[in-house]
């Protein structure tokens, strides 16, 4: 090895190490201050309940399982083995999120080699919302974590005959991460109907025979509930099965609000704008699949464009309101695409390169520079035209913007503009070792829009609120509280927000229609058949709050009215426990309420 390389080498291996440090430490500060979020209390709670046993998913009269079943499992047979609590789950998010992301770099090595894998970490080290959506016990990381692994046993199914053993792996993992995220069937189908056409049924095969097994096997476990949410996604005039014949005339759950057209582009450009890498790689990757010289490389660019646009559109169409943090379950996968699609063909390249990358800095200026504190000042400016404050106002986002009075944030974004500059520094000197002229080029401008577009999207509202004290710290103490006032076994009346907090707490009997409340706690209907299907509605309420022995109400509910009630049914006010999230005191204040039986047993202190 000459010196050269060896000192590429040694660079390269710093600076890996480096960007990984950074993303844990970044990921750390969202593990122990992020404000917890509903549905990390409900995968995490709902797992733990399905991992002990005590309900299935899909069970009639269990909680209401609104997605796929591994959603809920895998949280609950982490717990399992490393006990229960928001630790558990947003230390192995954490975990897979660190390995996932040095998979997703060994694939641009493997494809562009160092240069480019480290762009790639560096992207992975500077984006806020990767690392928030990654830092907590969502469904995210752990859809990150899959499509980085099929990936690293299937890289390029198209251009190279892939082995059997390659295909089966993939197919495996393609059923796991489909029975976890049910959008994620677009994986397995364009994937798998590409290799049909290049490869043929028998080579296809060994993808498809263990992808339909793991599939048959989840569904039969889980018939007919599971069938539902298939069902759920197809058109209204499709004639409902008679496998739901107790399902006729129940209320739908969620309303998709018709937003108005500014609406609609402020929360798609806010997708766009979050992820300029992925969407460099994304424009990238589709004008290869328009222009690639070599027609295997088309090909495999067709289907990977087809894939994501795929991905994109369906995730907006499921949610336009949470598209930003939807995006966050393929946005590595299009990042990677980035550097493959400029390297694709020995012409075009350079179009491809302004094309990604600007692209992306567009997205971001799209997504935020409307909602950014300049603009909020400019508009406010004494000097600003008359018309001017009107099209500001119309955008106007200032309620939006971020809270950067928290320590942690600040740091992070010394960090990424930090490091932004750094890394278009040492890209150009990469670039100069390698002894060519339009690679320092292109890692220099492409630095510097990664720092630009870093700087854009930490200036924008943050999707999660950031507290001082230590989150996880906070649940420990609330739960050994909770311990202290609720004997075990007691029934649980459940008004509060976060149910992680009932992992740290003692054994309780909980209605479990409760879980997901305002989603489904105030429906009409039948009572009965409400409950059979994990529903619930204002008769339910009313007859478990006179059965309970316990009231957990947090203080964004707990208005005078609902207070006399409580005292109405024999509940008394114990007291409140250690905030879940002090900076969120609405939805992280929650107040205990016994029975007078509870309140005078001579075994409570």
């Amino acid at each position: 090895m000459d010196a050269r390389k060896y000192a590429l080498l040694i660079i390269g291996g710093f600076l890996t190490v480096g960007l990984l440090g950074l993303a844990a430490v970044r990921l750390w500060i969202v593990v122990h201050h992020a404000a917890p979020v509903l549905d990390e209390g409900l995968y995490l709670y709902k797992g733990w309940l399905f991992a002990q046993g005590r309900y299935r998913p899909f069970e009639p009269y269990g909680p209401w399982t609104n997605h796929m079943p591994l959603s809920f499992l895998i949280p609950g047979w982490l717990q399992r083995i490393f006990g229960p609590g928001l630790d558990t789950g947003r230390y192995a998010a954490a975990s897979m999120t660190l390995f996932a992301f040095l998979l997703w770099a060994y694939a641009v090595y493997r494809a562009r080699g160092l240069g480019w894998a480290l762009w790639f970490l560096a992207v992975a080290a500077l984006s806020p919302i990767w690392l928030e959506a990654y830092g907590l016990a969502i469904t995210q990381p752990l859809v990150n974590f899959m499509l980085a692994l099929i990936v690293f046993v299937l890289p390029h199914p198209i251009l190279r005959p892939p082995s059997a053993y390659a295909l089966a792996l993939a197919g495996l993992l393609s059923a796991v991460l489909v029975l976890t995220r049910m959008n994620m069937v677009l994986v397995p189908a364009v994937l798998g109907l590409s290799l049909l056409y290049r490869w043929g049924w028998h080579r296809a095969r060994w993808f498809w025979l263990p992808f339909g097994l793991i599939m048959l096997v989840g569904h039969g476990l889980y018939a007919p509930g599971i069938f539902w949410q298939w069902y759920r996604l197809l058109p209204s005039w499709v004639p409902r099965p008679e496998i739901f014949p107790d399902l006729h005339g129940l209320p739908k759950v969620f309303h998709k609000p018709d937003y108005e057209f500014s609406t609609l582009y402020r929360l798609w450009s806010g997708g766009v704008g979050r992820y300029p890498a992925a969407w460099a790689g994304l424009l990238a990757v589709t004008w290869a699949a328009l222009k690639a010289q070599i027609p295997e490389v088309r090909i495999q660019a067709r289907v990977w464009a087809l894939l994501g646009w795929g991905l994109v559109l369906a995730h907006a169409w499921a949610d336009i309101g949470n598209f930003d943090f939807y995006m966050a379950f393929y946005a590595p996968m299009l990042a990677t695409w980035y550097p493959w699609a400029i390297g694709a063909s020995s012409r075009g390249s350079n179009t491809w390169l302004k094309l990604g990358i600007w692209g992306g800095a567009i997205g971001t200026f799209a997504g935020f520079g409307l909602g950014s504190p300049w603009l909020h000042a400019l508009k406010e400016h004494k000097y600003t035209h008359r018309w001017v404050q009107g099209l500001l106002l119309r955008w106007d986002m200032s309620a939006l913007t971020p809270h950067l009075n928290n320590p942690h944030l600040k740091l992070g974004f010394i960090f990424a503009l930090g490091l932004g500059l750094v890394g278009a520094i040492v890209g150009t000197l990469i670039g100069v070792l390698h002894g060519r002229v339009r690679i320092p080029f292109g890692a220099f401008f492409g630095g510097l829009v990664l720092a630009l577009a870093a700087g854009l999207t930490l200036a924008g509202p943050p999707n999660l609120a950031f507290c001082e004290e230590d989150i996880l710290y906070q649940h420990e103490q609330a739960g050994a509280i909770l311990r202290a006032w609720v004997p075990e076994g007691a029934r649980v009346y459940w008004a509060a927000y976060d149910a992680s907090l009932l992992l740290y707490g003692p054994d309780v009997q909980l209605a479990p229609q409760q879980l997901n409340l305002g989603y489904n706690r105030y429906l009409a209907g039948d009572p009965e058949m409400l409950r059979r299907w994990g529903y619930w509605s204002p008769e339910l309420d009313q007859a478990w709050l006179q059965q309970a022995d316990v009231a957990l109400v947090v203080r964004g509910v707990l208005s005078e009215d609902f207070q006399e009630q409580l005292q109405r049914a024999g509940y008394r006010l114990r007291g409140w426990l250690p905030s879940l999230a002090p900076c969120q005191p609405n939805r992280g204040d929650v107040s205990v309420w016994l029975k007078a039986a509870i309140l005078t047993s001579p075994s409570r202190p």
